[in-house]
């Protein structure tokens, strides 16, 4: 395992590395702070691109897994695009282009926080499409590509659906999160998220399919945990939110879709 993975290993951080330097200095001569959220998904495109064309094996089981991280990833990009241009929601590091004092501290930790985190994060959960580009050996059909992609669709389509009917309801809504509490924003507070989870666990059942495959699990584990994470934070911000704190006594769960609450004291994740 170790030689061919190393090479992989290798080559995308050092990629990476150089596309990390590059786009803080984007960021930094265009005072653009606030596009930090659409570098995780290129980053994620970046990622599988790289050891796709690296173990260059035509349309395989790597050609297959890495076409589904981008189109994730595209969608990703468009829908983040679509809110910043078309509607009146801020984003919520606009207010860092304003800051006047930046020392060399400030420009490491807005290094670390912003782009580093943002891209090996995503490194880390492309995991999987690094292990399948590397180790793919054969171009037979198995029952972990039918049920890995299965999942991916299903986790897709949850994704787009919640996204289209959030952008509908915000259209000319100001404050970036306004509740929706209709569709499948119903069921959850956060189904965008969930159907992200979703597609990241299906590309992992596909890596079952090759050796070393199941070490490809630290990758859905990262976004799992990544996005529990940003949900939470994003809930502590809106705690002085009366309609988010209403919305949240109705709706038991934060990511994964359940039923309204009845008389439930606590949340589910």
């Amino acid at each position: 395992m170790v030689p061919s993975f190393y090479i992989t290993g290798m080559t995308t951080v050092l990629i990476m590395t150089v596309y990390a330097l590059i786009v803080y200095g984007v960021m930094v001569l265009r005072n653009r702070y606030d596009i930090a959220d659409s570098i995780r998904p290129l980053s994620g495109i970046i990622a599988v691109l790289i050891s796709y064309v690296l173990w260059d094996r035509g349309f395989d089981r790597g050609g297959y897994a890495t076409m589904l991280v981008v189109i994730w990833g595209i969608h990703s990009i468009v829908h983040y695009v679509w809110v910043r241009r078309y509607t009146a929601v801020t984003d919520r590091l606009d207010g860092i282009s304003e800051v006047s004092s930046r020392s060399w501290k400030w420009h490491l930790w807005m290094f670390g926080e912003i782009v580093v985190c943002s891209i090996f994060i995503m490194v880390l959960v492309a995991l999987p499409v690094l292990l399948i580009n590397t180790y793919t050996t054969d171009r037979g059909i198995t029952v972990w590509d039918i049920v890995g992609g299965l999942i991916w669709v299903i986790g897709y389509g949850y994704e787009v659906i919640a996204d289209w009917q959030r952008i509908t309801y915000m259209k000319d809504v100001t404050p970036m999160y306004t509740t929706i509490t209709s569709g499948l924003w119903h069921y959850s507070r956060h189904p965008d998220y969930w159907g992200e989870i979703m597609q990241w666990w299906g590309v992992y059942g596909i890596a079952l399919a090759v050796p070393f495959g199941w070490i490809g699990i630290i990758g859905p584990l990262v976004i799992t945990g990544f996005l529990v994470w940003q949900a939470y934070m994003l809930e502590k911000k809106l705690r002085h939110d009366s309609s988010y704190n209403t919305y949240r006594q109705e709706t038991c769960s934060m990511i994964i879709p359940w039923f309204v609450r009845h008389n439930r004291d606590h949340d589910t994740l």
